[in-house]
């Protein structure tokens, strides 16, 4: 990812949700696998 897990936070506001990557939004809403 070119942005980091604190940046691509603050920029969110700023940046569509459909330019996010699809599977950071996942990571961050689904809970990690055991």
């Amino acid at each position: 990812m070119i942005f980091s897990p604190i940046t691509t936070m603050n920029t969110a506001p700023l940046i569509p949700p459909r330019v996010q990557s699809p599977s950071f939004i996942r990571k961050r809403n689904l809970p990690t696998p055991p």
